[in-house]
């Protein structure tokens, strides 16, 4: 999804972003979806922003750590990376998949 900006809005935008010492993204994501679907009456909107740039970090991680396995495999599927113990990498690489899942089932809640 793209969001347009004036560039007075933009900086506006940033400014307030890097206030909250929230990323752009983020920042936008929430002010977008708003208190009445971020907050309830027992949650704090606060809390909710904390869980949300907690989740993004590790979605990063995630992603990073992801891509790491899959070069690993790329090597040793073309025989450059001898003595790579590949049922290891095989249920290195389900507990990253299943990570994944989680953080993207938590996010999802998180966002509704």
């Amino acid at each position: 999804m793209k969001v347009r900006f004036s560039e007075a809005e933009r900086e506006r935008v940033a400014s307030v972003a890097a206030e909250r010492r929230m990323m752009v993204a983020m920042y936008v994501a929430a002010a977008a979806l708003s208190e009445a679907t971020l907050a309830t009456e027992t949650d704090d909107v606060g809390i909710r922003v904390t869980a949300l740039r907690e989740l993004m970090r590790a979605h990063r991680q995630l992603r990073g750590a992801c891509t790491n396995l899959n070069q690993i495999a790329h090597c040793a599927n073309v025989g450059g990376a001898a003595g790579i113990d590949i049922a290891y990498l095989e249920a290195t690489a389900e507990e990253l998949v299943a990570a994944a899942r989680a953080v993207h089932a938590a996010t999802r809640d998180l966002s509704r």
